[in-house]
C-alpha cells in the first residue's frame, strides 16, 4: 500500500522502495537459503510467500532474519497461487507441476502455518483421465480453481476437483499461454497466435470475435507474446519474446478501417462522395474505385480515369472531372464533354440549376450545362478549391496561398467581383461551411483558419492553441456539429465551445487505417457515419459510438537539472518535494515531466505555467515532456503543469511545484534596507555638509558684507574721526597758536610803549618763552599725529623724555619707572595727545604750585594703561582745587574724553598723587 514493489530474481529477493527511491536487495550468500527465487503472494502486507527450488518460504519483510525456515517442500511446483480467508492469511497453496507431469497438488496450512494436510490430484497413476496442465498460471476465484491445459480451459470447485470441466477453445489449433481474471465474469485469455479471446464464465464460452494487437498501426501485429498481465481501464501489458515490453488497449473505440476490401488497403484515396442512392464511392488516384453500402459492404469495384473527382447535382445528373476533361456521367456511362487540353481541372461545384463552377489552371470557369459550353471568368489565377456559401458568394483558393471571396451576380458574363482576399494562409486543402455558427472553415497547412461569415473576421488555431496537428486536409462537420478534421498525423474532433481542452485526437494506435490522410478526402453520408481516405485505405465511424477509453493521467516529475546536472534530494523523489530553493547561481532549470496514463503515452501532451506573481508564463509543449527555463531572476516562482492522454483528457489537477532563488547578498531586503540607510546617511551627510557649506557660505557672505559694512563704518568713522581730529588739532592749533600770537602782539605792543629796556628785554624774555612753549606744544601735536609714533612703546618713551627735559629744566629731580618690555599696542593719535597733555598739565602744576623737589612717574600695563605721577609738594586741598582749578578739569575732560578715570589724593608723608588709568580697548588704532 505505500507503493513498494517486491520481486524476486535468480540471485536474492528484492525490494523498490518507492518513498526513498533506493532498492533493498537480500541475497541468498549466508542465509541459508538456497538460490532461484519465484515470489507467490504477499500476505496482510508482511509476508512475502517464496519458492526458492524445492522449498517454500514466508518471508517477513520487515524481519527478514525470521524467514529462513522452510515451511514445506515443493518440489517440481512451477505454478502456484494461494486461497485466502476473510482475514487475508493463507488457507492453502496450488502448485501445478512441470509441463511433462499432469495434475496438481494442494497444500493446506494451519493457523501456525504448518502444514495440514497435501494431496496431489490426478498423478502420473491415473494421469489418462485428466489432461496435462501446462506450466501457465493457476487462478483461484471464489473457491473455484482455473488450471490451463494446452487448448482446454479447466475449471472445477476447489472441495470437489474430480468434477472438473472442460471448455474448448474455438480453434483446436490454437494454444493457450496465459489467463488473467478482469471481472466477475471475464477471463481474457491469451493465444500463441498473440490474439485474445473473452471466456464468459456464466455462460461458460468463448467469445467468437478475437483481439489482435497492433505495433503502431493495424498492418504490424505482434507476436509472440507471452505472458499477459492485466490493468485497471482496459490496459494490457504483455511481455513479448525476443522484442521487450508492449501495452496496449483492448477497448474499441469504434472505427472501421476499410483497408482490407479488394485491397482497397494498398491504394491512397484522393476523393469521396455519394450517389443519388446514398451509396459511398471511394476514388484513387490510381485510376481505381470501389462503392460501398451503408453498411459498410463492398458493392462494386471499378476502374476510373486517374485525378477522378464527382459531384450529384440538385436535379440528379453526375459529373466528374478527370485526367479527361469534364464529364458527364449518363446511361451509367462518363461522358467527356470538354476535353483537357490545356486545361487541368482541380475542382467543381454546382452554382445553381444552370451553371457548374470549375477550378482550373487557367482560373476560374464557368460550364453551362443547357448549352455545354464554357465561359472563362475575370480571375485568372489557377484555383484549387472552390465553395459557394449560403449567401450566394463564391469562396476559392488558389496555390498562392490565398483565399479570396467573390460576389457572383454577373455570372452569365463571367464577371466576378472581389470582396476580399485573405493573403498567406497556407496551403489550402478544404473549405466548409457552417451554417449554424455562421463560419467558414478552412483547412491548411497553418492550421484550421475560422471566418466570420458576417464580419469577414478571419483568427487561425494552431498547435499552440491545443491543436494535436496543424497540416489538416479535410472538413467534415457531424450532425451535432463538432468538427472532424484529418491531418497528416491522424484525426481531431474539435468541439468549438468547449473552452478546456476542445480537442480529441485519434491515430493509427486506435484503430485507423494511417495516420495521413488525403485533402478532399472526407465526408458525411446520410445516416450520420463519417468517411476519411487515408494513405492507406478508408476509415469509417459513427461520431456518437467514439468514447474515450482513457482517464485523466498522473502528473510527476522525473527529473530536475540544473545546468544539466541531475538535482537530488536526500530520501525524496523530485515528484514528492513540494519547494525546493536554490541559491542565484543555480538558475537555469529543466524538468522532464511525466503523464502516467497508458492509452498511448507517446501522444501525451504537456501545459506549463511558471508564475512569479508579477508574469505568468504559459507554454504549450504538445507532446514533448521537457522544457528548460534560463536564467531565472532571484524570486519566488510556482511551476505548474498538467497533461492529456491521447485522446485529449487533461488532468484538472495540476503538479505545482514552488521555487525559490535566492539573491546574491547584494540583493536581499536586509541588504538593500542596510544601502538604502547607508545611502540615506551619505545623503544626510552630503545634505548637512552641503547645508553647512552653504550656510557658512551665508555667514561668509554676511561676515563678508559685515566687514565690508565695517570697513566702510571704520572708513566713515576713520573719516569722521580724521575730520575731528583735524579739527580738534585745528582748533588746538589755533588755539595755541592764536593765544600764543595774541600774547606775544600784547607783550611787543606793551614792549613798545616801555622806554625802559629793562623792562623792554624782560617783554621780550617773556615773547621769546611763550615762543618757545608754542613751538614746544605744536612739536606735541605734531608728534601726536605722526602715525609712526603710535605704539605704547612710543608713547612711554615720549613720555619718559619729555618729563625727564621739562623737569630738569625746572630744577626738580625726576624719578621715572617704565617697564622694560611693553606689550605690542598701537594706540590713536587722539588718546596719545590727551595722554601727553594731561601729564604736561598735571607736571606744569607740580612746578607751578607744589612747591616740590622730587616728581615720581611710573607707567603698569595690565588690561589697561596706568600713569601715576607724585610729587613731595605742600600738597593742595582737592575739593578747592575741583572747584576753581582750571587746569585740572582739563586733564579730567581730556582723560575721560578717552574712557579713562582720574583721581587726585594727598601723597604720604607730602606732596600730591595722581592716577591715570585709562582702557587700552577703546584706545587702540
Amino acid at each position: 500500500k505505500n507503493g513498494d514493489i517486491w520481486f524476486t530474481t535468480n540471485e536474492a529477493i528484492n525490494c523498490y522502495k518507492k518513498k526513498e527511491k533506493h532498492f533493498f536487495h537480500d541475497s541468498a550468500d549466508g542465509s541459508g537459503i538456497p538460490d532461484w527465487h519465484l515470489a507467490i503472494y504477499l500476505e496482510q502486507e508482511q509476508y512475502l510467500w517464496v519458492i526458492k527450488q524445492d522449498q517454500l518460504y514466508r518471508y517477513n519483510i520487515d524481519h527478514p532474519e525470521k524467514s529462513y525456515h522452510p515451511i514445506a517442500n515443493v518440489s517440481n511446483a512451477i505454478r502456484c497461487a494461494v486461497s485466502v480467508d476473510s482475514s487475508g492469511r493463507v488457507k492453502s497453496l496450488y502448485n501445478t507441476f512441470w509441463h511433462n507431469q499432469s495434475g496438481f497438488e494442494v497444500i493446506h496450512f494451519t493457523p501456525e502455518y504448518e502444514v495440514a494436510s497435501r494431496q496431489t490430484f490426478f498423478d502420473k497413476k491415473n494421469n489418462h483421465t485428466f489432461p496435462k496442465i501446462t506450466f501457465s498460471n493457476v487462478i483461484v476465484e471464489d473457491e473455484k480453481i482455473w488450471l490451463i491445459n494446452q487448448h482446454k480451459l479447466v475449471g472445477f470447485e476447489e472441495k470437489f476437483p474430480e468434477k472438473y470441466q472442460l471448455f474448448e477453445l474455438p480453434d483446436s489449433n490454437a494454444i493457450i499461454l496465459s489467463v488473467t481474471s478482469i471481472s466477475k465474469r471475464f477471463f481474457r485469455v491469451l493465444l500463441s497466435s498473440s490474439e485474445v479471446l473473452l471466456f464468459d464464465k456464466y455462460k461458460k464460452e468463448f467469445s467468437k470475435k478475437k483481439i489482435q494487437f497492433y505495433d503502431i498501426d493495424t498492418r504490424t501485429k505482434i507476436e509472440n507474446l507471452y505472458p499477459m498481465f492485466p490493468e485497471k481501464d482496459s490496459i494490457i501489458w504483455f511481455a513479448v519474446k525476443g522484442s521487450g515490453v508492449y501495452f496496449g488497449n483492448v477497448r474499441q473505440k469504434g472505427i472501421q478501417s476499410l483497408f482490407d476490401f479488394s485491397n482497397l488497403g494498398k491504394h491512397p484515396i484522393h476523393h469521396i462522395c455519394k450517389d443519388k442512392n446514398g451509396d459511398i464511392l471511394c476514388f484513387s488516384n490510381s485510376g481505381e474505385s470501389w462503392k460501398f453500402d451503408k453498411n459498410y459492404h463492398l458493392v462494386k469495384k471499378m476502374k476510373c480515369p486517374k485525378y477522378f473527382k464527382q459531384i450529384t447535382g440538385k436535379d440528379g445528373q453526375v459529373w466528374n472531372i478527370s485526367s479527361l476533361g469534364l464529364n458527364h456521367f449518363f446511361n451509367k456511362k462518363n461522358h467527356t464533354i470538354v476535353e483537357k487540353e490545356h486545361t487541368i481541372y482541380s475542382d467543381l461545384i454546382e452554382y445553381d440549376d444552370q451553371f457548374l463552377i470549375l477550378g482550373t489552371n487557367r482560373g476560374i470557369l464557368f460550364f453551362d450545362k443547357k448549352t455545354k459550353k464554357t465561359l472563362a471568368s475575370n480571375y485568372k489565377t489557377w484555383t484549387i478549391k472552390l465553395l459557394k456559401d449560403n449567401y450566394n458568394r463564391l469562396w476559392s483558393a488558389n496555390i498562392s496561398n490565398e483565399l479570396s471571396l467573390w460576389k457572383t451576380d454577373s455570372i452569365s458574363s463571367g464577371r466576378l467581383s472581389l470582396v476580399q482576399a485573405f493573403p498567406n494562409v497556407g496551403l489550402i486543402n478544404d473549405i466548409e461551411e457552417d451554417e449554424i455558427r455562421q463560419l467558414i472553415w478552412v483547412a491548411t497547412s497553418k492550421g484550421l483558419f475560422r471566418i466570420n461569415q458576417k464580419t469577414l473576421a478571419s483568427t487561425v488555431i494552431t498547435e499552440s492553441d491545443g491543436l494535436p496537428n496543424q497540416f489538416i486536409y479535410s472538413i467534415v462537420l457531424d450532425k451535432k456539429n463538432a468538427l472532424w478534421l484529418s491531418t497528416n498525423k491522424g484525426i481531431v474532433q474539435y468541439l468549438p465551445e468547449q473552452k478546456e481542452h476542445p480537442f480529441k485526437h485519434f491515430v493509427a494506435r486506435d484503430g485507423l487505417s494511417a495516420d495521413e490522410y488525403l485533402p478532399d478526402a472526407g465526408i458525411l453520408s446520410q445516416d450520420g457515419k463519417i468517411w476519411l481516405g487515408s494513405t492507406k485505405g478508408v476509415d469509417v465511424f459513427e461520431p456518437s459510438l467514439i468514447t474515450t477509453i482513457g482517464k485523466e493521467p498522473k502528473l510527476g516529475i522525473n527529473s530536475l537539472k540544473i545546468y544539466d546536472k541531475e538535482w537530488t534530494v536526500a530520501n525524496a523523489s523530485i515528484s514528492t518535494v513540494k519547494k525546493i530553493e536554490l541559491p542565484y547561481t543555480q538558475n537555469t532549470l529543466t524538468f522532464q515531466l511525466a503523464a502516467l496514463e497508458y492509452t498511448d503515452p507517446k501522444r501525451n501532451q504537456f501545459k506549463v505555467y511558471l508564475d512569479n506573481g508579477d508574469k505568468i508564463d504559459s507554454t504549450f509543449l504538445g507532446t514533448k515532456n521537457s522544457i528548460t527555463y534560463a536564467n531565472l531572476s532571484p524570486d519566488e516562482y510556482s511551476f505548474r503543469f498538467t497533461a492529456s492522454n491521447a485522446e485529449g483528457i487533461w488532468q484538472k489537477k495540476m503538479h505545482t511545484l514552488k521555487i525559490i532563488i535566492h539573491p546574491p547578498f547584494y540583493q536581499t531586503w536586509w541588504f538593500r534596507i542596510v544601502i538604502a540607510l547607508g545611502l540615506m546617511a551619505i545623503v544626510g551627510l552630503i545634505s548637512a555638509f552641503y547645508y553647512r557649506y552653504q550656510l557658512r557660505k551665508k555667514q561668509l557672505q554676511l561676515e563678508k558684507q559685515e566687514r565690508e559694512a565695517e570697513r566702510k563704518q571704520l572708513e566713515l568713522e576713520k573719516k569722521l574721526t580724521l575730520q575731528s581730529e583735524r579739527t580738534r588739532i585745528a582748533g588746538e592749533m589755533h588755539d595755541e597758536i592764536g593765544s600764543g600770537l595774541s600774547t606775544i602782539r600784547n607783550a611787543s605792543a606793551k614792549a613798545s610803549k616801555k622806554n625802559n629796556f629793562e623792562e623792554v628785554k624782560k617783554v621780550v624774555e617773556r615773547v621769546s618763552q611763550i615762543s618757545i612753549d608754542l613751538i614746544n606744544n605744536m612739536r606735541g601735536i605734531i608728534w601726536a599725529m605722526d602715525p609712526d609714533f603710535d605704539s605704547l612703546e612710543d608713547l612711554s618713551a615720549y613720555v619718559r623724555r619729555y618729563s625727564k627735559e621739562y623737569l630738569n629744566d625746572n630744577s626738580l629731580e625726576s624719578n621715572i619707572i617704565i617697564p622694560e618690555e611693553l606689550p605690542h599696542i598701537s594706540m590713536n593719535g587722539h588718546s596719545r595727545h590727551n595722554i601727553t597733555l594731561a601729564i604736561k598739565e598735571v607736571l606744569h602744576n607740580i612746578v607751578k604750585h607744589a612747591e616740590a623737589t622730587m616728581v615720581f612717574l611710573e607707567i603698569t600695563v595690565h588690561d589697561q594703561l596706568e600713569i601715576t605721577i607724585k610729587d613731595n609738594g605742600k600738597g593742595f586741598e582737592i575739593s578747592k582745587l575741583e572747584r576753581r582749578g582750571h587746569g585740572l578739569r582739563n586733564i579730567k575732560k581730556r582723560i575721560t574724553s578717552i574712557g579713562g578715570v582720574v583721581t587726585w589724593t594727598l601723597a604720604k608723608p607730602s606732596g600730591t598723587r595722581v592716577d591715570f588709568v585709562i582702557p587700552l580697548k577703546n584706545n587702540q588704532n
